[in-house]
């Protein structure tokens, strides 16, 4: 099943023109124009740009700060909650942000199939460095991390 990009457009909002614009830059995975010159969307693209399955993370570098990681986890499902994310896994995880080995936020990402959306408090709270590097990854394979304090 496919959605033309007229109805797409409505979907999510958009003018004609931005959808076409979009499909010409090759951000709507799986589009390709018939033979008769309309624009078809697989429908599964579609449902996992409206998909809202969110995995959240909450880290701390030391046992000392264990009481603010279960507050930290706490903000972030409140915040999933509150924005209308269905909440299929989450992790919290006491480690530093410099080791890049942490068991628990491998299984998370090893079950990247399962959400769409990793939700952290803050960039750090992923990675001290190669933030950037973790959110390209992830978006090729159509996935987004959300930060929700962008200081």
């Amino acid at each position: 099943m496919y959605y033309k990009l007229s109805d797409y457009a409505k979907k999510f909002g958009v003018t004609y023109r931005t959808a076409w614009n979009r499909f010409k830059e090759g951000k709507l995975e799986g589009a390709y124009q018939d033979s008769t010159g309309h624009v078809c969307i697989p429908m599964i693209s579609v449902e996992r740009l409206l998909s809202k399955k969110a995995a959240l993370y909450a880290r701390v570098s030391s046992n000392e700060m264990r009481d603010n990681l279960d507050r930290q986890m706490e903000r972030v499902t409140d915040f999933a909650i509150k924005n209308g994310y269905e909440i299929v896994h989450s992790q919290k995880e006491i480690a530093s942000g410099l080791n890049d080995t942490r068991a628990k936020l491998t299984k998370l990402l090893d079950k990247s199939d399962e959400w769409d959306t990793l939700i952290v408090e803050n960039k750090d709270r992923l990675t001290r460095f190669g933030f950037n590097l973790i959110k390209k990854l992830l978006e090729t394979q159509g996935k987004k991390i959300l930060v929700i304090n962008q200081t």
